[in-house]
């Protein structure tokens, strides 16, 4: 087994994560206003990179994805 000295070529400078737990209720616009406050709090402090959880704006459970569902518009639309 062969090892390498030289640092990956994938990171070039040190990385920052955060990682936000968040506690989401039903009203939709308040976890928006929630997630959106912790993520420039975690940029303030240095963050380059911010990681939500998977069901951020909404109750969790299989029962709310609909009603909480973001529509995504096709490419061209947005051109």
């Amino acid at each position: 087994m062969t090892t390498s000295t030289m640092p990956s070529p994938v990171l070039q400078k040190p990385l920052k994560l955060s990682c936000i737990q968040l506690a989401s209720g039903a009203d939709k616009a308040a976890n928006l206003l929630h997630a959106r406050e912790k993520v420039l709090e975690a940029a303030k402090a240095g963050a380059n990179l911010v990681v939500l959880p998977e069901c951020f704006n909404s109750p969790y459970g299989c029962d709310y994805f609909p009603s909480y569902a973001e529509t995504l518009l096709p490419l061209a639309a947005l051109g």
